[in-house]
């Protein structure tokens, strides 16, 4: 009983370490993603200000050609001899309303000169500002990264030294069977112990099967990512936030896109050894990370049910398992409960 209890305090152990090492790791993808959104709103801001500078000089132009053609036709229109020489009292009142008209069109040239400079202008701002703020995003990455290595370095050395010491405990656990049961009994216990795993496997997957005839689970536009057992909650513990859902399942079994979107990541990403980003059709992103192999590229259109990878226990990871995450309003928004996300859209883990 003691030795199981030392086992199953460095499986709890494990566990933590795991929650640890993706909090660590999230702190790069966080920042990536605000890096993302900042260059985003930088190569907006730069394409603003070249459309509002081209408009200046466009209205620039227009005014330039105005003058030219009043300076040119001025001996004729803009003195007072072309009301004079009027013929009679209609043709006076055409001419001044022909002076009026250019004078109005000179104001209107100049107003648009000064309305399109201040855009310009404007958008100039708006584009500094961006790149600083892109700029600091940059910087603030290559920090997060730096931070996020050497953590996770860290505690890929501690998890060495836990798997090494649950392997002693192992040792010792079947040394006291076989003390007890003898050899023959030791082999027959771990044999039937083996035995129950497979069975409860092979009745869960048969379960799925028959309430779900092997495919994704659906309901109308949305599909449970992954028919398995939720291993890990949304929520903090330990002291370290859980960003996500952990639903374990044995490797390779398929994973499936939540909803229809487009697949804006696909392919290795800290932490989870290989992630795939899908943003919905109403802006929010679900990603999904430790998978074994990925069969989508980024860019690519994809269905609420269709089969986006398979399941694996890539990048810090103890054993085969999705960690599936919600953000809502796009990459780097507000990170919500998977299960209640899911649940409002009537799929249920």
């Amino acid at each position: 009983m003691r030795l199981s209890s030392l086992v199953v305090d460095t499986e709890e152990q494990l566990a933590q370490l795991e929650l640890q090492a993706e909090a660590a790791a999230d702190i790069y993808r966080q920042a990536e993603a605000e890096l993302a959104d900042a260059d985003g709103r930088a190569d907006r801001a730069r394409k603003t200000a070249a459309r509002a500078d081209y408009e200046m000089r466009r209205a620039r132009e227009d005014l330039g050609i105005f003058a030219r053609s009043t300076y040119i036709s001025g001996s004729q229109l803009a003195n007072d001899f072309l009301l004079l020489d009027a013929s009679s009292p209609a043709d006076l009142i055409e001419r001044a309303g022909l002076l009026e008209s250019v004078a109005n069109s000179r104001t209107d040239a100049l107003d648009r000169v000064l309305l399109t400079q201040a855009r310009s202008d404007a958008a100039d701002q708006v584009a500094n500002e961006a790149l600083d703020t892109k700029v600091d995003a940059e910087a603030e990455a290559q920090a997060a990264l730096q931070e996020s290595t050497a953590m996770l370095e860290e505690q890929q050395a501690t998890l060495t030294t836990l798997l090494e010491q649950k392997a002693e405990y192992d040792a010792k656990f079947y040394a006291s069977l076989v003390e007890l049961l003898g050899p023959e009994g030791a082999a027959a216990a771990f044999k039937q112990y083996e035995a129950d795993l497979l069975t409860q496997d092979a009745l869960a997957a048969a379960a799925r099967a028959a309430a779900y005839g092997g495919g994704p689970v659906m309901s109308g536009a949305w599909a449970l990512p992954l028919a398995g057992t939720l291993s890990s909650g949304y929520g903090a513990r330990w002291g370290t936030m859980h960003w996500g859902i952990d639903i374990a399942a044995p490797m390779f079994t398929p994973l499936y896109s939540a909803g229809d979107g487009v697949v804006v990541q696909a392919g290795p990403a800290t932490g989870f050894g290989q992630a795939v980003y899908i943003q919905h059709d109403n802006g929010d992103v679900t990603v999904y990370g430790h998978m074994e192999v990925i069969e989508v590229v980024t860019g690519q259109p994809v269905a609420a049910g269709q089969e986006i990878a398979l399941v694996g226990s890539q990048g810090f990871s103890t054993g085969p398992h999705l960690h599936f995450e919600v953000h809502v309003g796009g990459i780097g928004g507000t990170r919500v409960d998977p299960v209640i996300w899911l649940a409002n859209r009537g799929i249920f883990v």
